[in-house]
């Protein structure tokens, strides 16, 4: 198998490099908010105090709807508001990677419109404002998809923030350092959109300082890799890919015999 080596420090700023050694370290006392806002890629702690204050406002405000709304105590009342209060009259298809937590923060503080959503995003202001309010909520996944959950009665309730219904059966449990992870995933995405293949590997090999076992990095990488022409890092990504998750290897496979039948069209 082919091992990412340790992402070259130098390109990357302190807050990020104390938020890596912190998850590695498994250190408990480092703050999911902040977390979540460095790996959307705020860099100063000027920036950072400033969108904590706004998720402070948001969770003030939230207090205030549950005031207005005569909604009780019950976990289970939370939930529902807190997705009214967030997603109300906004829609939600699962098709912008460049939603990143800030932009959603200032679009729900100031009650703009949200034409398309982020999984990853939304998940992360959704977890964040419930863990405020102690809502006992879980990070669930489905391959790239993310979503929460919480206990009703002994079930494990999914709550979906997005129009994509995901399989029940392929859901699992995900620490919260995972969700940082998938941010960095989601920023690389957009850079390989654009063609950026130099930073958006950057930004997939942060990623896997913080969850060196992600099948779907390997296949991003792979892409990059066989976008760029090289063919060798190309198949190694893929087959890692397809060792780390057997089960759902469909896409490395896909890509994988399209590698072997030539060079992909870009």
């Amino acid at each position: 198998m082919l091992i990412i080596g340790d992402v070259n420090m130098k390109t990357m700023n302190n807050l990020e490099k104390e938020l890596i050694s912190q998850i590695k370290n498994n250190d408990q006392k480092y703050s999911l908010s902040k977390g979540l806002l460095i790996a959307s890629g705020l860099s100063s702690e000027s920036e950072i105090d400033k969108y904590m204050e706004k998720l402070d406002q948001l969770t003030a405000n939230f207090k205030q709807y549950l005031k207005e709304k005569h909604i009780g105590r019950s976990f289970d009342d939370k939930t529902k508001a807190l997705s009214q209060f967030l997603w109300s009259g906004k829609k939600l298809e699962d098709d912008n990677p460049r939603l990143l937590l800030p932009s959603l923060i200032d679009i729900c503080l100031n009650k703009g419109p949200l034409e398309y959503g982020n999984c990853i995003s939304q998940t992360s202001l959704y977890s964040i404002i419930g863990y405020k309010q102690k809502i006992n909520l879980k990070i669930l996944k489905n391959w790239g998809h993310f979503i929460n959950g919480v206990m009703k009665k002994g079930k494990l309730v999914h709550i979906d923030h997005v129009e994509k219904h995901s399989d029940a059966d392929c859901i699992s449990i995900a620490p919260l350092s995972e969700l940082i992870a998938a941010t960095y995933i989601s920023r690389g995405c957009e850079q390989q959109r654009v063609c950026n293949y130099e930073y958006a590997e950057q930004l997939f090999t942060t990623s896997l300082q913080i969850y060196p076992d992600n099948p779907l990095v390997y296949l991003n990488l792979g892409i990059i890799s066989q976008l760029q022409e090289k063919w060798d890092t190309a198949a190694e990504h893929y087959e890692n890919a397809a060792k780390l998750d057997p089960d759902n290897i469909t896409g490395a496979q896909n890509y994988f015999m399209q590698l072997m039948n030539g060079p992909v069209c870009h």
